[in-house]
């Protein structure tokens, strides 16, 4: 049943195993910025492009400043912030529900070296290294908000959104100092 509904969807066919359309039901969000998120983490064509997207903007953004810089001016932090947050949110649902038949979220403790979640996040700590992506990753996107899922969890994860809130603590301050000087 699940290819009769892959057979008429509308969106343009792609190259499957039968083992991948077993785990493809995915379902976009309607929001612009956000319709890459997908509503569920399948082991697809889809998964994989996203995962070595996020190893990119991660590789591109390592030591470098101007390319930090340009990065942070899109969309895509909003839409690494995004999938963070919803593979949080199915993390919580879980937790809550054993009996989830959800096969396709991703644990916390399943975020591994290189995973999706782990890429993103990843990023992000970059992006907040240097102060015009920090400044927008506060300005434009709020980043803490979109972690607080990570608090109290432990590991290298909460660490790493720990990272990203003081860097945009830091430089909210900063930003209050420079205002009260002006003043």
């Amino acid at each position: 049943s699940s290819s009769s509904s892959l057979a008429s969807s509308s969106k343009p066919s792609t190259m499957m195993t039968p083992e991948m359309s077993e785990q493809t039901t995915t379902t976009t969000t309607t929001n612009p910025p956000s319709s890459f998120v997908k509503k569920k983490s399948p082991k697809s064509v889809e998964s994989e492009s996203l995962r070595w997207i996020s190893g990119f903007l991660r590789n591109i953004t390592r030591h470098s400043e101007k390319r930090s810089a340009l990065v942070a001016q899109t969309q895509l932090p909003l839409v690494l912030l995004q999938l963070l947050q919803h593979s949080l949110d199915d993390n919580d649902n879980n937790s809550n529900n054993d009996n989830n038949n959800n096969k396709s979220n991703i644990p916390l403790y399943r975020w591994t070296c290189d995973s999706l979640e782990d890429l993103a996040l990843l990023t992000l700590v970059q992006l907040a290294t240097y102060p015009e992506s920090c400044g927008r990753l506060d300005r434009i996107w709020d980043a803490p908000i979109y972690l607080q899922g990570l608090k109290g969890k432990g590991g290298i994860h909460e660490t790493r959104a720990s990272c990203i809130e003081a860097a945009v603590m830091r430089r909210r301050h900063k930003r209050r100092q420079q205002q009260q000087q002006q003043q």
